[in-house]
This record gives C-alpha cells, sequence and structure tokens, in this order.
C-alpha cells in the first residue's frame, strides 16, 4: 500500500508545470526587408566607399597611375576610405544588435517579473 501512495505522489510531481519560461526572439539580419531606408543607404555609401577604395590601392600598386607622387597619395587615400568604409558598415550592424538584443532583454525581463 505503501508503494502505491509512493506511486501516486511521484506520478503527480511529474505532471506539474514548469514555472520557467523562456522566450527565444529569432531575427535574421541577413534579410535586406529588415533595414530602414537610411540604414540601407549607410550600407550602399559603406560598399562604394570600400570598392573605391579597394580600386585606388590597386590601380596605385599595379603602376598604373604614372607618378609615383600621385601613387602614394592615391594609395593613402584609398586605405583611409576603405577603413571609412567598413567602420560604416559596422556601426550599421552593431545598431541594429543593440536594438534587436534590447528588446530581447525586455520580453525576457517581463517573463521572469510575472514568474
Amino acid at each position: 500500500m505503501q508503494r502505491n501512495g509512493r506511486y501516486k505522489q511521484a506520478h503527480l510531481l511529474s505532471q506539474t508545470p514548469k514555472t520557467e519560461t523562456s522566450i527565444e526572439v529569432k531575427s535574421d539580419t541577413s534579410d535586406w526587408r529588415q533595414f530602414s531606408g537610411f540604414e540601407l543607404l549607410l550600407m550602399a555609401s559603406g560598399a562604394l566607399q570600400i570598392l573605391v577604395g579597394v580600386l585606388s590601392v590597386g590601380l596605385s600598386v599595379l603602376g598604373m597611375i604614372t607618378p609615383l607622387w600621385v601613387a602614394t597619395l592615391m594609395s593613402m587615400f584609398g586605405s583611409v576610405i576603405t577603413m571609412i568604409g567598413a567602420y560604416i558598415i559596422y556601426e550599421v550592424y552593431k545598431s541594429r544588435k543593440s536594438v534587436e538584443n534590447l528588446s530581447k532583454d525586455a520580453i525576457n525581463r517581463v517573463i521572469k517579473e510575472q514568474n
């Protein structure tokens, strides 16, 4: 009889609902439709700056720009422009992630407060 009571108690414990809930917010940042118009403009300008910078460095390294001093200036200009374009793209992605993390953290805080 005592054995049957233990079985019922264990069975009831296994059926109790769990109070801890977690929510998972999934987002795909590679989807271009999620970016606003201004963010797309920044991404396009960053990509264009990287392209122009790499082309100017490439042309000066290959020797297609004849005066050496002009090739040197173009190489320096291209390097700086490439770094600025990469930084712009980095900032757009970083700001996008911070907004997503902010909403995810807020949802998790509300769920934890309800429990």
